[in-house]
């Protein structure tokens, strides 16, 4: 690891970790397959006060380095389809051979300059198949004690000590990293400190001449620590958990941990005289039950008011405290706990795609001028357009949602938010979300019809796709309305869902299209209610999906139908 990182903007709370599980829907990815080694990309959010800075400076942020190792875990086997915990029953090989602990080294992708986390064993991956993803840094392949009992095949040991003991005078806890996330293609992993920091520093009583590192005493001994790969419902999820026992055991763990010292350290900008600072590194939720320290006179003090005026310990937070002697008491004074490290959000080289409402709504603008029209692009439009998919040697465009996308301010004068998916073009939603989606003209006439896609024609392409909280409301009695189009008339639309639908309409409606007269639906789910008038279907399965069909093709066994039809008078 290494100092100096660069970063562009503050964001916020700073998230340090995500071991968030993905919602139910969790097996419809986009199939992106490659046949390079497994890699991906990594930077640490707002790190510093670390074990691998190099030098002492606690000011600074780290970044990784050539040669530097994570472990590797995904939730499923490379190549497993379905993503549901009944598709993917724990017997199937799906949910026994996923990567465990695999090393990705840090280095130069081949091709590139670019440096990313590779694998040396992992090939022709298709990321979208491995499910959740879990990472952690440094990478270690030690193994537990031998009275250290696994809860089941799904757990998973993680080292978590630093064990140079001649070098750190005693034993140490590694500064974990950790990152989760679902694979879409190459993206990033964002990672952040797994334990607390605590900063102690020296007043009244107490020297640093006197103190070449602190002990601290906990009240339960540390064993080590796993994550467990489990289905909280339908939903994948990675949780990691710290493995402790009593103190009064004797064969196994370790409660008392040893220090850092560094000198000419400022806990703010607002400090005028640097101080000596000795930090450790604590699994969160773990209790200090004492401080051993020397006094100036070369007593040794345990100070033990810790527990009693510290709060609780938590991921991702720094807790400085000052210890003094008030008389013949050793005293601990806390200040102000601080998030460990800036919230910075790092720079890196972000893949082209619609991130943000503003992005969708800039993208909005630029398609329906220039790709929906089939209107001759400027350069510098085609540079714009470029920001949010990619142009390929074909001359076809694919244009990728990056991230879930609140659309309750954007608002709609023709009834759709896309005017057509046209030939050549792919929207591909990476099994994000747009939720909240209103489209209500109230007593004026649609454009098209009603829908987040006014049309989709022979040859676009919609796929992977999520749609939440969707409501469409039309009085027009010739237009057609659904909430992912109005009008199917070619193209495919594949992994597709739509939940919490609320239609109420006077004209041909449904939840995927009003109406369909060619083209293809595969592996689509829809939930919700459709209020409208009903025309005659070749199958009752398609009511409240599909308004009216001329022609089409609907692939039934990949079709979900969870809709309320009300047939309006």
């Amino acid at each position: 690891m290494r100092t100096d990182i660069k970063y562009i903007s503050i964001t916020g709370v700073l998230l340090l970790i995500l071991l968030t599980a993905c919602s139910e829907e969790s097996g419809w990815e986009n199939i992106v397959g490659t046949n390079k080694y497994l890699q991906i990309e990594g930077e640490i959010a707002g790190t510093d006060v670390v074990t691998k800075v190099t030098g002492d400076d606690l000011g600074t942020n780290i970044r990784f380095t050539e040669g530097d190792q994570i472990g590797f875990y995904s939730f499923h086997k490379n190549k497993c389809t379905g993503g549901t915990q009944s598709s993917h029953p724990d017997s199937e090989t799906c949910d026994k051979e996923y990567l465990k602990n695999e090393p990705l080294s840090y280095s130069i992708s081949s091709g590139t300059s670019k440096f990313v986390f590779i694998s040396e064993n992992v090939q022709n991956v298709i990321m979208n198949t491995l499910g959740l993803t879990f990472a952690y840094y440094p990478y270690s392949d030690a193994k537990p004690a031998d009275n250290y009992l696994p809860v089941d095949d799904h757990t998973h040991y993680i080292h978590i000590f630093n064990e140079d003991y001649e070098k750190n005078g005693g034993y140490q806890i590694e500064d974990i990293l950790t990152a989760t996330k679902r694979q879409y293609s190459d993206v990033n992993y964002t990672f952040g400190h797994q334990f607390s920091m605590v900063l102690i520093f020296l007043g009244k009583g107490f020297t640093p001449e006197k103190n070449k590192a602190l002990t601290v005493h906990l009240t339960e001994k540390v064993i080590g620590a796993h994550i467990t790969r489990k289905w909280n419902g339908n939903a994948e999820q990675f949780t990691f958990t710290v493995d402790k026992v009593p103190t009064d055991n004797e064969t196994t763990g370790l409660s008392a941990f040893k220090t850092r010292k560094i000198e000419n350290y400022k806990l703010s900008e607002t400090e005028k005289e640097s101080r000596t600072v000795y930090p450790v590194i604590l699994p969160s939720g773990m209790e200090i039950d004492y401080i051993e320290a020397t006094d100036v006179n070369g007593n040794i003090q345990k100070i033990r008011s810790v527990k009693e005026t510290l709060p609780e310990l938590k991921s991702g937070w720094k807790y400085p405290m000052t210890i003094r002697m008030d008389g013949i008491v050793p005293t601990v004074y806390p200040h102000e706990i601080e998030p460990w490290g800036e919230p910075t959000k790092i720079e890196v080289d972000k893949l082209p795609g619609i991130y943000t409402p503003d992005d969708f709504e800039k993208w909005l603008a630029l398609y329906n001028t220039y790709i929906a029209d089939k209107k001759d692009i400027p350069e510098e439009k085609q540079d714009s357009l470029e920001k949010y998919g990619d142009y390929t040697e074909q001359k076809k465009w694919i244009f990728y949602l990056r991230d879930s996308i609140d659309c309750s301010k954007i608002e709609s004068t023709s009834g759709t938010l896309i005017k057509r998916l046209v030939e050549g073009v792919t929207l591909d939603g990476g099994n994000h979300i747009l939720k909240n989606l209103m489209l209500d003209l109230k007593d004026s006439e649609p454009e098209q019809g009603m829908g987040l896609i006014g049309e989709i024609t022979d040859g676009g392409y919609l796929q992977n796709l999520r749609m939440e909280f969707v409501t469409v409301r039309s009085k027009s009695s010739d237009k057609p309305s659904g909430c992912i189009a109005a009008r199917i008339s070619g193209g495919q639309i594949t992994n597709c869902t739509v939940r919490q639908a609320i239609m109420i309409c006077k004209s041909t409606s449904g939840i995927l299209a009003g109406e369909m007269t060619n083209g293809s639906v595969d592996n689509c789910k829809f939930h919700g209610m459709v209020q409208a008038p009903f025309y005659p279907l070749p199958k009752e399965e398609y009511k409240g999906i599909v308004g009216k069909i001329d022609a089409g093709t609907i692939i039934d066994n990949n079709l979900t139908n969870h809709v309320i039809f009300i047939e309006a008078e």
